[in-house]
């Protein structure tokens, strides 16, 4: 029982990281919001919701040239992503229906429960009938790659103990 544990947190920490990236690039090729919505981003809101300044929220690290970088929104961002990860990589242990489709549904239920559901109902973003089909689609589509790579992630490493 250990091992598996232990072996779920690691792969699931690895196909955190990497789901993170991607749906990251996802959303920085095709952005659902607008600039001036993306600067005061869903992260730096609920964290200020939390209880953090607006200027702790958006702490930024200045790199290449003037280039700002939220660390602060990263940092949980990324940790969120590893987190869900870890949990469907120890959930799919035990019961493997949670990897139909890849992991897309897994992608696809975790973006009705955070998107839909979570962040409207603190007033972090608005509720669906209020945003636009393409920050929709494109916050679904966004959830759905997470999940599949998260899914290539653990199948890719047989230690995580999810096979086809």
């Amino acid at each position: 029982m250990f091992n598996i544990i232990f072996n779920a947190a690691w792969v699931g920490a690895l196909a955190g990281l990497f789901g993170g990236m991607v749906r990251f690039g996802w959303t920085k090729t095709l952005p659902p919001r607008s600039q001036m919505a993306t600067q005061n981003g869903p992260i730096a809101i609920f964290l200020q919701q939390l209880g953090l300044t607006k200027k702790e929220a958006q702490k930024s690290l200045i790199v290449a040239g003037n280039q700002r970088i939220p660390v602060v929104s990263l940092s949980v961002y990324y940790v969120y992503s590893m987190l869900v990860a870890i949990f469907f990589v120890l959930a799919a242990n035990f019961d493997g229906r949670l990897t139909y489709g890849l992991g897309t549904m897994f992608g696809f239920v975790l973006w009705i429960v955070v998107d839909i559901l979570f962040l409207p109902a603190f007033k972090t973003i608005p509720f669906f009938w209020h945003r636009s089909v393409y920050e929709l689609a494109v916050e679904m589509v966004g959830y759905l790659i997470f999940g599949w790579a998260v899914y290539l992630v653990a199948l890719g490493l047989p230690i995580s103990g999810i096979y086809l």
